[in-house]
């Protein structure tokens, strides 16, 4: 396809389902894209990339259906990471300032932080601020601009394997797209659709995928620790397959035509004697409450004590099928709502926060697009945060 109009950097969004390529607007953080790009993913699995040419085609027409459909040329995109073997490290970095805060003192004092000895086949994804200490004064969300003799950063350093970013940057380069920066799932869709408050408060937010749930909790103001379990939507497609006789792809649309409801009617099946609803609801929410079981446990394991006023926020394709928000308020025993984007349709989608919390990434990075993936040695220039209290 030939490659026209002004440049502009987008968000991609890297599922094991599905990529959405999401053009930004130019003039707030979380402007309604001026255009989607969908396509189905191939040679991803579990979030991770298995056969780099086979998702560089998928890349590639994922970022060419929101050029078109945008009238703009991407060359270059923030890609969304799953997050599948992220450890978290939480690192303390202070400097002496003696005058007022500027904001190249910020980005300063958080690569400070992100200096940490890593084991080999390691690097840094993000280093994202929890809180920062203003003289000896902690809990001060926004320093800029303050007069201060010392300031300091108490920051969690997301690290990952570098092979699996290499995988990533490997279909990228294929598909000819540059990347601006790599991005944490979790972080995007967490800038799409939670609140100030929830953040505050404390929320878990969970992000329910094809291959992958993500789990992300934010506490105080930011973020507080992240894992991402290997279970998704697929395995729910997967057991109705088994069961039922049938082909992934008629699995896939029977869960979502029955949903966890237990209707009286019957499912016509190709070949086959109908099936009453209630038995393919039975095998939809054993698989169901397996995840949100596992989920609830993480939560557990994650929040070590603090308390989650907030509840959960349900995000991510796995929220369409019908009557699950439900179910996960009964097995959570949580505060439960889905989490959308705050625009109108059909960009309001809980399928979409990933890749709309990437578009605000990418606007912000428009105008200084330091090319190549996160976290590489400690020799490289200073690197801007993004994902600020």
């Amino acid at each position: 396809m030939a490659r026209k109009g002004k440049a502009v950097v987008s968000g991609l969004d890297i599922g094991t389902s599905g990529m959405v390529t999401a053009v930004p607007g130019v003039e707030r953080a979380l402007d309604l894209p001026v255009g989607i790009g969908r396509c189905p993913s191939l040679g991803i699995r579990k979030g991770l990339v298995v056969d780099h040419e086979a998702a560089a085609r998928s890349i590639r027409r994922a970022v060419d259906a929101a050029a078109e459909a945008a009238g703009v040329r991407i060359d270059t995109v923030c890609a969304g990471f799953s997050g599948y073997g992220i450890n978290v490290i939480r690192r303390r970095a202070d400097i002496t300032l003696r005058r007022t805060i500027m904001p190249g003192d910020i980005n300063h004092l958080l690569n400070l932080a992100r200096r940490v000895e890593l084991p080999a086949g390691r690097q840094v994804l993000h280093v994202v601020p929890v809180d920062f200490i203003l003289d000896g004064v902690p809990g001060i969300k926004n320093p800029l601009g303050k007069p201060a003799v010392h300031l300091g950063v108490a920051a969690c350093v997301l690290t990952v394997d570098s092979r699996l970013v290499g995988q990533l940057l490997l279909a990228l380069k294929c598909a000819g797209v540059r990347v601006a920066e790599l991005c944490l799932n979790s972080l995007a869709a967490g800038e799409a659709v939670l609140k100030g408050v929830e953040k505050e408060l404390g929320v878990a937010l969970v992000d329910l995928g094809g291959g992958t749930t993500g789990v992300t909790l934010f506490c105080d103001g930011g973020f507080w620790d992240q894992e991402v379990l290997p279970v998704g939507g697929e395995h729910i497609t997967s057991d109705l397959a088994i069961g039922l006789r049938v082909s992934l792809a008629m699995a896939g649309e029977i869960k979502h035509r029955a949903g966890l409801s237990a209707g009286p009617e019957k499912v016509k099946l190709p070949g086959q004697q109908p099936v009453a609803a209630h038995e393919i609801a039975e095998i939809i929410q054993l698989r169901v409450q397996e995840i949100l079981d596992i989920v609830k446990q993480t939560i557990l394991r994650l929040s070590a004590g603090r308390t989650l006023t907030a509840g959960v926020v349900l995000t991510g394709g796995g929220v369409l099928l019908e009557g699950l928000p439900e179910m996960a308020s009964r097995v959570l025993d949580m505060p439960v709502r889905v989490g959308v984007p705050d625009c109108p349709p059909p960009w309001n989608s809980p399928d979409l926060a990933a890749s709309w919390g990437l578009a605000a990434y990418a606007r912000r990075l428009r105008f200084s697009v330091p090319c190549g993936a996160a976290g590489a040695a400690d020799s490289e220039p200073e690197r801007k945060s993004v994902f600020r209290k």
